[in-house]
């Protein structure tokens, strides 16, 4: 177990700059834009129909005629005081899961690059015969590679997430209509959030794995430029299938694990989540990465550098 623990430290030693910036520039962006929004959005105002002005004013019940941007996204985006409780909460979580969204894509790149170099970097470099001479298998050094990179550090990305969702209802509260900030606190679902995402990064990775254990595979064995390896060799077997099969089994299946299965929706189901583990496409997945990793293994054994 130590020596797990230490080969967990050795790689997060060598990603920590990339898993842990990336959300922290996500998240600093997102903050300068709610800054901007809190200190000028009010010196930005914008004509409406009639009919577009008397609505606001019965959903704020106050003047409309001097009524900011923000003021009037808040109004027409959520409605606080026109929705029930239900269809507030379905528009605050959808909200709080935009906001997720560009952090999910800034780990999937950091993800995909450390994967692809992880282990044909240390080929590259020759330092895998220095871990080669360590007491350590080269099994440990496989799955703590994987580990670390596919749920280890993701942890950073959901902390930044959560404190940008935060933010964002704090932001929002501002502008919605008058008295109605609570009714946005007391919908938001913050509370269970954070658990809803260990949950779904956790669930999303696993559903994900066959994806992850091809790139470990692709870096074990690659001489040069993997990721033409990681993409081209199943792009071309899949456009062979269509010419001799007239299929798309294998691009269909590839595609699927590339869906946003384990992640939290809009309707804030926990069980629509956890509807992944009845799928036999997850069973069949983790099969398919067993041997992906045992072959990664047997290559990381043969293949000592570059």
């Amino acid at each position: 177990m130590r020596k797990f623990k230490a080969l967990l430290m050795r790689e997060w030693l060598e990603h920590r700059s990339s898993f842990f910036w990336g959300p922290v520039v996500v998240l600093a962006i997102i903050v300068l834009v709610g800054l901007f929004v809190s200190s000028f959005g009010d010196r930005f105002t914008t004509e409406f129909s009639s009919a577009e002005r008397l609505q606001l004013h019965e959903q704020l019940g106050r003047d409309t005629d001097n009524i900011s941007l923000p003021q009037a996204a808040a109004a027409e985006g959520l409605d606080v005081a026109g929705s029930t409780d239900e269809e507030l909460s379905l528009k605050l979580r959808s909200f709080l899961n935009g906001i997720a969204t560009p952090f999910y894509w800034v780990l999937l790149v950091v993800t995909f690059f450390a994967l692809i170099g992880c282990i044909h970097d240390e080929r590259k470099d020759r330092s895998v015969l220095f871990w080669k001479s360590m007491p350590v298998s080269d099994w440990q050094c496989v799955i703590s590679k994987l580990v670390l990179i596919v749920w280890v550090a993701p942890l950073f990305t959901i902390a930044a997430i959560v404190l940008a969702q935060f933010y964002a209802i704090v932001i929002g509260s501002l502008h919605v209509e008058d008295g109605m900030g609570s009714r946005v606190w007391s919908q938001s679902g913050l509370v269970l959030k954070p658990f809803m995402l260990l949950v779904g990064y956790f669930l999303q990775s696993l559903w994900a794995l066959p994806l992850y254990a091809w790139i470990l595979l692709v870096s074990s064995w690659a001489k040069r430029t993997p990721i033409m390896w990681v993409v081209g060799i199943p792009a071309g077997l899949s456009i062979l299938e269509g010419i001799f099969f007239n299929s798309q089994y294998l691009g269909n299946a590839i595609a699927r694990h590339f869906n946003l299965r384990g992640l939290p929706r809009g309707d804030g189901d926990l069980s629509v989540q956890l509807s992944v583990l009845t799928d036999a496409g997850l069973w069949l997945g983790l099969l398919v990465s067993a041997v992906l990793l045992g072959a990664t293994i047997y290559l990381r054994r043969r293949n000592n550098e570059i």
